[in-house]
């Protein structure tokens, strides 16, 4: 019997955010080897974008994804912000 043309079914669930998805997902480092690689691990386990991460590093969103595609290495000055920003616990509001 063939399935109704008109019924349509979605699946949603949580996923584990230390589960098999993200460590097989493209372009996320299981063991970051950069600060770049660092920075975009960290931004994807806390589900961020690249702009907010700019905004709390206090950069600009191009700077991140240079850093995160390793063309440029960050400089010194901003190097007080990404280490907060890696080292920051999630607020569980």
């Amino acid at each position: 019997m063939d399935a109704l043309p008109f019924c349509k079914v979605t699946l949603r669930g949580v996923r584990c955010l230390h589960g098999p998805y993200f460590t097989e997902k493209k372009g996320y480092p299981a063991t970051p080897k950069t600060v770049g690689e660092a920075i975009r691990k960290r931004r994807l386990d806390l589900g961020l974008k690249q702009t907010e991460v700019a905004k709390l590093i206090g950069c600009n969103e191009l700077t991140i994804v240079n850093w995160e595609k390793r063309h440029t290495a960050p400089r010194v000055n901003y190097r007080a912000e990404i280490a907060a920003f890696l080292v920051q616990t999630p607020c569980c509001g």
